[in-house]
């Protein structure tokens, strides 16, 4: 309890600290909400089929996205594999900021 009362203490004063924590949570959407559009063709078609969803073997990438958040059904975790590059330096930097090691 008392590093959580510790760390809001250095956010308060830190306004940059509140911008790292941001970033690294934008940074780290794909693995904890998850996102339609980075999963392969495969995968998507894989969740409708899990989802109980029909008529979806015809769709492309972008209408089968439309389709599954149309139909009310939500991105599982990406693992961490399954992330570019791009996303894993957002990662590692966002996190390097709110240590303060930018």
């Amino acid at each position: 309890m008392r590093h959580h009362e510790l760390e809001e203490a250095a956010t308060e004063m830190l306004p940059a600290a509140k911008d790292a924590a941001g970033a690294l949570e934008i940074a780290l959407a794909p693995i904890v909400k998850g996102e339609l559009a980075l999963l392969t063709v495969s995968d998507l078609k894989s969740l409708c089929s899990k989802s109980g969803l029909k008529g979806f073997s015809k769709y492309k990438k972008a209408e089968l996205v439309s389709f599954l958040k149309a139909s009310g059904i939500e991105s599982p975790p990406l693992p961490v594999k399954k992330l570019s590059r791009a996303q894993l330096e957002a990662i590692v930097y966002a996190i390097l900021a709110t240590k303060g090691m930018e």
